[in-house]
């Protein structure tokens, strides 16, 4: 089911291409095999540079789970190959201290 998810990820981030909205970069949130979130790099239309993909798939979940640091559910990111981004790396690691 992952490479299912990967696919999406890959799907979003070339529309995101597409449509100018931003990189090549996207983001799903999935809980219970279902996508419950999902986002694509926003940095250079909102000229806000935390705005990865993502930061930009867990805004949603951000307010619900104020009590926890762990947004529910697995996490599937698109980054480009050989870049080690250090946005992404803090979403990994807020999720696996949880």
């Amino acid at each position: 089911m992952s490479a299912d998810f990967m696919r999406r990820a890959i799907a979003l981030g070339l529309e995101n291409v597409r449509t100018g909205r931003g990189g090549p970069f996207a983001a799903l949130v999935v809980k219970d095999g279902c996508v419950v979130a999902e986002g694509a790099n926003r940095v250079t239309t909102t000229n806000d540079p935390t705005a990865h993909a993502e930061v930009v798939a867990r805004a949603p979940h951000a307010h619900a789970a104020a009590s926890s640091r762990r947004v529910p559910g697995d996490f599937f990111a698109l980054e480009a190959p050989g870049k080690e981004d250090p946005v992404l790396k803090a979403t990994e690691s807020s999720q696996s201290d949880a």
